[in-house]
């Protein structure tokens, strides 16, 4: 995935898809952005940067 840092606490990044999905043709919304939260990102990056990230899988609250 690749997106933006929007905001970065204890270590963890959310990072927002930089590229819209398209869900209206099933009634949802025409401009959809992805975001995940993170974490051990490190040090260096900041609010604002592009990243790429890579996950397999995600855990569910």
């Amino acid at each position: 995935m690749e997106g933006y840092v929007v905001k970065k606490v204890d270590g963890r990044i959310l990072v927002v898809a930089s590229t819209p999905k398209d869900f209206s043709s099933t009634g949802g919304l025409s401009e959809f952005y992805n975001a995940i939260w993170f974490s051990n990102a490190p040090g260096k990056v900041k609010v604002g940067n592009k990243v790429q990230v890579w996950f397999d899988v995600a855990a569910e609250l």
